[in-house]
């Protein structure tokens, strides 16, 4: 599998940026099923973030706007990243709304895409108030969630902590502390 980069609604705004991205993937599509047929080729990557801003799109935007320029044709799988950190009184609402607004644009394409959430998961770090165990039980929920939208592929982020900062929240989302020692998630 080949992801053709990661989080470009992120950085990939204007037209000219759309072209690029969408020339890229018309040509490493080609590249790569020239070297073998099976290879699965993966666009877009999506962070979602809920709303389109000046220098970013939201997922759902921005997957339409290179599926209008014709990747939709030229891609095994669309993947995004619908991570749900907050602690509310409905669990994983984010996490449904986005799944929900995902399904109703692929649907909208023909719903023949396949689907992949190439990141998913919680950051036990203290500025969010999740703790080990409330990760460990979040990431379950999530799981079965995404289970139960028929994704083709999900993978959880990250295996590891990538450092010991528990203020720090992108060093935290480990099933592993950095030490490689189980978190409660581990289990999970």
């Amino acid at each position: 599998n080949y992801i053709i980069s990661n989080e470009k609604n992120y950085s990939y705004y204007t037209e000219e940026d759309l072209n690029w991205y969408t020339n890229v993937i018309e040509k490493s599509y080609e590249k790569l099923k020239e070297i073998n047929d099976d290879i699965i080729v993966i666009s877009g990557a999506t962070a979602c973030n809920t709303t389109d801003g000046e220098d970013y799109w939201k997922s759902e935007s921005f997957l339409s706007k290179i599926a209008d320029k014709g990747v939709y044709t030229v891609t095994d799988a669309f993947s995004y990243h619908p991570y749900d950190w907050q602690i509310v009184n409905k669990q994983n609402q984010r996490l449904y709304n986005l799944m929900n607004s995902h399904q109703d644009l692929f649907n909208n394409m023909g719903g023949f895409i396949k689907q992949y959430v190439t990141e998913y998961g919680l950051s036990s770090y203290m500025g969010n108030g999740v703790d080990e165990e409330e990760q460990a039980y979040k990431i379950i929920q999530q799981s079965v969630i995404l289970d139960s939208y028929d994704i083709d592929m999900y993978l959880q982020y990250n295996l590891r902590n990538s450092g010991t900062n528990v203020d720090v929240s992108n060093e935290n989302f480990g099933l592993l502390n950095y030490d490689y020692s189980p978190k409660l998630s581990y289990y999970s």
